[in-house]
């Protein structure tokens, strides 16, 4: 299965010592199959790792992380199957830069 989609939930499943951290949903499979996989969002995995890193004991981490988020719903360029056009490596160049400040 490929990672990513339409959507922008991250998931975890979480024991008191242990955490497993994933995107929610399963479009990417379907996407790339329609040939679309480069429109998918890279939101879902990138708030699934903001929260393993709060796990591990890095809470800034994942504010920084979460606050690149915001930023790229606010500027419109979140994938959404290429209905805007924004693509996944496009996203996600914003997020490292906006993350990496």
């Amino acid at each position: 299965m490929y990672v990513g989609g339409i959507g922008g939930v991250g998931s975890a499943n979480l024991s008191f010592s242990q955490g497993m951290f994933e995107a929610g949903g399963g479009t990417g499979t379907r996407m790339m199959l329609e040939n679309r996989g480069h429109f998918s969002s890279p939101v879902a995995v990138v708030k699934a790792t903001g929260e393993l890193l709060e796990f591990i004991g890095y809470s800034k981490l994942k504010e920084d992380v979460f606050a690149a988020v915001d930023a790229l719903t606010k500027e419109n360029l979140v994938p959404n199957g290429g209905k805007n056009g924004v693509t996944c490596e496009q996203a996600t160049e914003f997020l490292i830069k906006k993350a990496t400040r």
